[in-house]
């Protein structure tokens, strides 16, 4: 009986945890795009604005798929991989996507050296 009482303020404890390790890595992924949505605001083509914003939108939902499995430890091995893989693909993908984004006004993806002229 005693056991009983101590497991779910363990889980809750746990539980807590989890969601403070997702919310502390989740602050991470949007400070990676805090250059490239300035940069959205200096985009005066609305075509590259568009495909820019597209692109950090497909990051931060794949960045954050993948954190979100990181912190879960229940989910099959296979998904996680799944997950791990989408994200190597748009990261690739959003390169030039967001690269374009303000060039010469703004250095959006700086860290990668690929938006500068």
């Amino acid at each position: 009986m005693a056991s009983e009482a101590v497991t779910p303020r363990a889980d809750r404890r746990l539980r807590r945890a989890r969601q403070a390790t997702l919310v502390s890595l989740a602050t991470g992924v949007w400070a990676s795009v805090l250059l490239p949505a300035v940069g959205l605001t200096r985009e005066p083509d609305p075509g590259r604005l568009a495909l820019g914003a597209v692109g950090i939108l497909a990051f931060v939902i794949a960045q954050t798929v993948v954190l979100y499995a990181a912190v879960t430890p229940w989910l099959d091995r296979r998904w996680r991989r799944r997950a791990e893989l989408s994200l190597i693909g748009v990261a690739v993908l959003t390169v030039p996507l967001v690269g374009p984004v303000a060039a010469g006004r703004w250095p959006t993806w700086a860290w990668l050296g690929a938006a500068r002229r």
